[in-house]
């Protein structure tokens, strides 16, 4: 750097006064821009932790578990997609019906409980 800096140095002297000038002020802009530079990337390294932090210890209750079938599966094709598609349906359908028929048995149980004890009061 300060090999370039005298070579500067030597060709401003043939130079005139303006161009010498003009060039130093170049110069001294390049140089405030290189000062801003470095006192960022120092901002920077000291907003920064001095060393990293230590690493974790392996955890061995973590292992491998050993694969019990073939793990290369194959694709399903359309009508089996659409099978399986079906048959999820119908599941779901018949386990709306069973909802819909507890809750109705709920209610009559309820009702038949309310009805024997006004039974009960009556006699």
């Amino acid at each position: 750097m300060l090999e370039s800096f005298e070579n500067l140095l030597e060709q401003q002297s043939g130079l005139s006064s303006e161009q010498s000038e003009h060039l130093m002020r170049k110069m001294v802009k390049s140089n405030n821009q290189l000062l801003a530079e470095v006192q960022a990337l120092k901002a920077q390294n000291q907003q920064a932790p001095p060393e990293l932090p230590p690493p974790l210890p392996p955890n061995l209750s973590l292992q491998m578990k050993k694969q019990k079938r073939s793990t290369r599966k194959r694709a399903l094709t359309g009508a089996e997609a659409s099978d399986r598609q079906q048959k999820a349906m119908t599941r779901a359908q018949t386990r709306a019906k069973a909802v819909q028929i507890a809750t109705a048995l709920r209610k009559m149980q309820t009702r038949n409980q309310k009805v024997v004890a006004l039974l009960a009061d009556q006699l």
